[in-house]
């Protein structure tokens, strides 16, 4: 009886001590991993107990503004949206085809010969001869052999008054031996067969000859015949 009653002492003392032994190790674990909380606490700069509430980002809308198309003025003024008409030109270059027509009618009594001299009249010896001379009574109209701009009127002391009509494509005419007042002024736009002048006896080179017109063309700064182009 005693017997069994100190074994049943041991058991219970046994069991005691497995529990305290128990309690301790779960407390020990329980501080270790407070310590342990705390420590990422601290770290985490927010102290104690849970961590503070962030604000939440707010995501602002940017306004979309939908484009507003081109308006386009019409041909009567008004506008539309419609997209311009895309012009579409050709790279070939445009071809100006240049019109001549005689100054004057007549025949030409003196013809364009800048190598071969010929006999001057006035000074009786030979030279050349730049230009053509065409028969025409004193006081006949001249006219512009083509479409230009008057670029010279000059007081020539040897072939008198003189006008100078600049033409497109490079051309230049000269009318010579005109009479001293001209009903044209530098810079004036002329059409092909506008009077620019009349048949006049001012040519001190030209004065033992008959009455005429000295007309004279150049082609990009050269002398070349005027029948050329007025006879095609």
């Amino acid at each position: 009886m005693k017997k069994a009653k100190r074994i049943g002492a041991v058991c219970f003392y046994t069991v005691l001590f497995l529990c305290l032994t128990a309690f301790a190790v779960s407390g020990f674990l329980m501080r270790r991993a407070t310590e342990s909380i705390g420590e990422q606490v601290i770290v985490n700069d927010w102290g104690e107990g849970d961590p503070p509430d962030l604000p939440t980002p707010v995501m602002e809308e940017v306004p979309v503004v939908p484009e507003e198309p081109v308006e386009i003025p019409d041909e009567g003024g008004a506008t539309s949206g419609a997209e311009a008409p895309v012009q579409v030109t050709s790279g070939e270059p445009e071809i100006l085809v240049q019109v001549f027509a005689p100054a004057l009618p007549g025949e030409v009594v003196c013809a364009f010969s800048p190598e071969d001299l010929v006999h001057s009249k006035t000074f009786g010896d030979w030279r050349t001869h730049v230009g053509v001379d065409i028969a025409a009574a004193i006081g006949d109209e001249v006219c512009a052999i083509s479409d230009g701009t008057v670029s010279a009127i000059i007081e020539d002391p040897m072939m008198g008054k003189t006008v100078v009509v600049e033409h497109a494509g490079g051309y230049a005419s000269t009318y010579s031996n005109l009479e001293t007042e001209v009903p044209c002024s530098v810079g004036d736009k002329v059409g092909i067969g506008d009077v620019i002048g009349c048949v006049g006896d001012t040519a001190v080179a030209e004065s033992a000859d008959p009455s005429h017109l000295h007309l004279e063309l150049t082609l990009d700064q050269e002398q070349i015949d005027p029948m050329s182009v007025l006879s095609e």
